[in-house]
């Protein structure tokens, strides 16, 4: 089957256009990274389980995805959380990043392939560096190394904003620049913890640099998708862009950007005090409830936070655990029939083919869910009436939509499998017990045992997505 038509947001074009990504059947991803000085919240998680959904569609329709997210455990929050903890910055920040990460995991997104790390990254920072100071896009003073936005005609693209109103905006005076909109790229620091070494001069990057650098290094550019949160459009995003394209002409093809999670109208913050964080929420809430809540509302769109607005999720969830259940059992009491050639057969195949197109349209989970819920409906009505032809293309595509939202069915056990009950966890097993044996045929470089595992996975209806060291397996695009 060929790929739907994807039509995207793109940040800087200000309207939707077509993905057409770089490379074919591929899909290169920058998302920005938490600074972890403390723990996440529903903010982030919200961010970050919209860009999982994107992502989980994008595999479905066949692409392999290369995922980098950024820590940033360099910054001036840190070093003030460590003061405060009487604690080695470095140190303050891996715990968070480790933390934080499980939060995620608890919330069932993917993996990134790769976490760089601004403190690992040190030579490719200055090395960047260096070349915008010989190309004659940066200088020096006697606090640091400077970006000079001067150079920059198109400076402000981004954000639409002009030069005047970007000078008025920054954050960073200092009587040292040539302009106050010109941001760091490196400071002059001796901070006992937090002093790295570089051509320059003892100090630490600046903010902005870091997500250039590691970019570079693990994504060709242009890179597909650069993704993070409203917030980063400006100084953070608009300064990638400003440092990045002299270096390497287009840096990013589509820039995405989700909506604040708001209280009472107001973006939750940890600066503003009005923050809950994924831990606690999850003391309260189920991580499979959490992701119904974010995914009622389209990513792009600000998103108001109530504990009444998540809780009314519980049935949602409940009914797709029930339907699915339902579904589940019935087929596994089926004994082979004739070829199926009804009209319920071509309702799931239109149904299908509404949520492809739901989420070909930027992404559209709020609609997108909505053929979940009619699925269930036609699915209960189907077999209400003792009819039992068409489960397995039914039971396909409940699987399939199970795995794009993020969400998980508890098994006979207890345990939770995408698309479970007790026939769905053992056949999980057994997909798992294979992409472990192929794993290991990769690894001793038998590639020969790897393609015959392959193969046997998609006979079984089972696409495979390598990434680095392990793969993933999901539901075959129908």
């Amino acid at each position: 089957m060929a790929k739907p038509k994807i039509q995207v947001y793109d940040t800087l074009a200000r309207a939707l256009v077509p993905f057409k990504p770089k490379k074919r059947g591929e899909v290169s991803i920058y998302i920005c990274g938490l600074t972890p000085y403390d723990h996440s919240h529903l903010g982030h998680a919200r961010t970050y389980v919209a860009f999982d959904i994107i992502k989980r569609f994008l595999i479905t329709q066949g692409y392999r995805l290369f995922t980098v997210q950024n820590v940033t455990d360099i910054d001036d929050k840190i070093i003030s959380r460590a003061k405060q903890a009487g604690a080695i910055p470095l140190e303050l920040a891996s715990y968070f990043d480790i933390l934080s990460r499980d939060d995620l995991t608890t919330l069932n997104c993917l993996p990134a392939d790769v976490y760089p790390k601004v403190s690992g990254h040190i030579k490719e920072i200055d090395a960047l560096i260096q070349s915008l100071l010989d190309k004659g896009y940066a200088y020096q003073t006697s606090t640091g190394i400077y970006y000079d936005t001067s150079k920059d005609a198109e400076y402000g693209k981004l954000s639409k904003q002009n030069k005047d109103d970007l000078t008025k905006s920054r954050l960073e005076p200092d009587e040292t620049k040539r302009s106050q909109a010109d941001f760091a790229l490196w400071k002059f620091t001796v901070d006992e913890y937090y002093t790295f070494d570089s051509s320059f001069g003892k100090g630490r990057p600046g903010w902005h640099i870091e997500c250039s650098a590691m970019a570079m290094k693990y994504l060709k550019t242009p890179i597909d998708i650069h993704a993070g949160a409203l917030d980063l459009v400006f100084p953070h995003h608009e300064n990638e862009i400003a440092q990045s394209e002299p270096l390497c002409g287009a840096f990013v093809k589509y820039w995405f950007h989700t909506g604040f999670l708001t209280v009472n109208g107001e973006k939750m913050a940890k600066s503003l005090g009005n923050f809950i964080t994924i831990r606690d929420a999850l003391k309260k809430f189920e991580p499979n409830v959490l992701r119904l809540f974010f995914s009622q509302t389209h990513y792009r769109s600000p998103l108001d936070y109530s504990e009444a607005a998540i809780d009314s999720n519980k049935a949602a969830y409940e009914r797709i655990c029930t339907a699915y259940t339902r579904i589940l059992e019935a087929f596994s009491q089926l004994k082979p029939a004739a070829k199926p050639t009804g009209s319920f057969q071509r309702k799931i195949k239109a149904l299908e083919k509404q949520f492809v197109s739901f989420m070909s349209n930027d992404f559209d989970a709020p609609n997108a869910l909505t053929v979940l819920f009619t699925l269930i409906t036609e699915a209960n009505k189907h077999l209400d009436s003792n009819e039992t032809e068409g489960l397995a293309e039914a039971l396909y595509l409940f699987r399939k939509l199970l795995f794009v939202f993020g969400l998980s069915i508890p098994s006979a056990s207890g345990a939770k499998t995408q698309g479970g009950g007790a026939d769905a966890e053992r056949f999980n097993s057994s997909i798992d017990l294979l992409m472990e044996l192929r794993d290991k045929a990769r690894a001793a470089k038998d590639y020969a045992t790897s393609d015959q595992i392959r193969a046997k996975l998609g006979e079984l209806g089972i696409e495979v997505q390598d990434t680095e060291g392990k793969s993933i397996w999901h539901p075959k695009q129908g």
